[in-house]
């Protein structure tokens, strides 16, 4: 029951290991700094390089994946009589899962035999990643195509995505959150804490005062919400904020010890939304 091909986008931030270690393929992203175009495919980047440009003013922009591209990605493994399976970043935060659809109408006319399944995430970056190793470690386990796309649609909230940023103007900007919620978090060291919603948009959550107070809210919030039986895969991510995510990790470890935890960094395409020094937390809890 493994003849299907499991697709992200190169939002969920995987490294060259993990992409192998889930056996799933990756559909780049454009994004553009100071109008240089860039092609992001989810792998290892220059994080403190490109953060570090962020950090100076440079102007940061993303562009969603077209039909064309997704076409160009599926096209080859629906030849080689492979289903698709693909996850995609939130409908809630861009238009590339919209694309995705149109791509895929057009290729079950041309190949009819083939199943081909579009899954809105309603996650970014390693909350699409949470449900990417759910589905491969499901596919792993023997179940089909329709069995899986069956589990990812009922586990999709159920992907808490608790998160902090150091500046809530890149976010604004971007139209992610009202300006009132980014003038709140400039006052008096507030760090707002958000979340990702169940409509798979960004909106305030909790709050903590500087950024120590921010990890442990983090994990109080966590403690809240997580499923432990169910959850033995947590994520951290982070825009070139190591120490702050070596915090984090360890504060989860003493709470939560024997959980898998991966860290990995936030790409240019989510980062250039949340902007340096971003933390984020992605863990499967009763609800979001």
């Amino acid at each position: 029951m493994d003849n299907y091909t499991i697709f992200t986008d190169a939002t969920a931030d995987l490294t060259e290991s993990l992409v192998k270690e889930a056996g799933i393929s990756i559909i780049p992203m454009e994004y553009f700094v100071d109008g240089k175009p860039f092609l992001y495919e989810g792998m290892e980047f220059d994080a403190k390089g490109f953060y570090s440009a962020v950090a100076k003013g440079a102007s940061v922009s993303t562009t969603q994946i077209n039909p064309s591209s997704f076409e160009a990605a599926f096209r080859p493994e629906l030849e080689k009589g492979q289903d698709i399976l693909y996850i995609s970043l939130s409908s809630g935060l861009s238009g590339s899962y919209n694309s995705s659809i149109i791509a895929a109408n057009g290729l079950r006319e041309e190949f009819p035999e083939r199943k081909i399944h579009m899954i809105d995430s309603l996650a970014a970056a390693v909350g699409e990643a949470l449900l990417v190793f759910t589905a491969s470690r499901l596919r792993a386990g023997g179940k089909s195509i329709d069995e899986t796309y069956e589990k990812i649609m009922a586990e999709r909230k159920h992907v808490c995505m608790l998160f902090t940023v150091d500046d809530l103007n890149h976010l604004r900007r971007g139209g992610r959150i009202s300006s009132a919620t980014a003038i709140l978090g400039g006052a008096l060291n507030i760090k707002p804490i958000l979340r990702v919603n169940d409509e798979g948009r960004i909106e305030s959550f909790s709050k903590a005062r500087g950024k120590k107070g921010a990890v442990s809210k983090l994990v109080e919030l966590m403690s809240e919400l997580i499923l432990p039986d169910e959850c033995d895969l947590i994520f951290i991510s982070h825009g070139d904020a190591p120490e702050e995510a070596d915090r984090l990790k360890e504060r989860i470890s003493e709470v939560f010890p024997g959980h898998r935890i991966i860290t990995t960094s936030i790409g240019p395409v989510i980062g250039s939304h949340t902007g340096q020094k971003a933390l984020c937390l992605i863990f499967h809890g009763k609800h979001r």
